[in-house]
């Protein structure tokens, strides 16, 4: 087992996010958080459009639905 498998998550994200920091610089690391680590939108605004006014059986068919027949 490598040392990199043997980190929790929290300790493999920093170390990520540390060598990308080492190997981009501070501008290229940058532009990456930007286009890659910021979070957008509003989920709550955008489930509201494709859920609606679903009820809970609807969505549970609608999932059931696309899930392959083996493991249903």
């Amino acid at each position: 087992m490598t040392a990199i498998e043997q980190l929790d998550d929290t300790d493999f994200r920093r170390y990520v996010l540390d060598t990308l920091y080492r190997e981009l610089g501070p501008k290229g690391f940058f532009r990456y958080a930007q286009l890659f680590l910021s979070e957008r939108g509003d989920y709550t605004a955008e489930r509201q459009e494709w859920v609606g006014q679903m009820t809970l059986e609807e969505v549970q068919q609608r999932v059931e639905a696309l899930q392959p027949r083996a493991t249903r």
